[in-house]
């Protein structure tokens, strides 16, 4: 397995973006998803050995629902877009939440 980080974004040849969040090495598969609900795949390790792994991403490009930034979920467990807009009209912490958001640019 060369492009072993699990939990990465990679590239495939055909243009399209993954993230992987599993490896069975007995089977020697990887598991992966993309951003479009589709649900859990599987590649073999030769088909993942020709993907590149992009470092550049934290999330997908155009995300159906974004990722927040990291201290949303550490606070308040909070980890995506639709999560956020969920919470934000009755949380208790709401004046924080806020905060991080200018913060980090996000707007609603």
């Amino acid at each position: 397995m060369t492009n072993n980080i699990i939990g990465a974004h990679y590239e495939l040849p055909d243009g399209r973006i993954a993230r992987t969040f599993g490896y069975n090495g007995i089977k020697k598969i990887v598991s992966y998803y993309f951003d479009d609900g589709k649900g859990r795949r599987v590649a073999t390790q030769d088909q993942f050995d020709t993907w590149k792994l992009r470092r550049d991403l934290e999330d997908f490009p155009n995300a159906r629902d974004p990722l927040l930034p990291y201290v949303f979920d550490l606070l308040w467990d909070i980890k995506y877009m639709s999560d956020l807009k969920q919470q934000l009209h009755d949380h208790p912490e709401k004046d924080d939440i806020i905060h991080y958001m200018k913060k980090h640019g996000i707007e609603l």
